[in-house]
């Protein structure tokens, strides 16, 4: 399963406070987090940044990962 879009097409989500609290807790982006989530859950995440920056913030969701908690959290935000 392949993720596009995963910012822009999911605004509200990528907004919410549970999104931005883990953010704060893991020190890192809103955007690596949704990343991250897409990630351990099996997508492909494919990114269109032309940024050095993006590109190497986007790599780096390999550094860390979410809990078992903070992924059920995200999976519901939706609900």
């Amino acid at each position: 399963y392949q993720g596009f879009s995963l910012l822009t097409a999911n605004h509200r989500e990528v907004n919410h406070p549970e999104i931005n609290k883990i953010s704060k807790r893991l020190n890192c982006t809103i955007e690596q987090v949704i990343f991250r989530f897409a990630f351990q859950t099996g997508m492909i995440v494919l990114t269109g940044t032309s940024s050095q920056q993006h590109m190497g913030e986007d790599l780096s969701i390999a550094e860390f990962e979410l809990t078992s908690d903070e992924m059920f959290r995200i999976e519901n935000i939706a609900f």
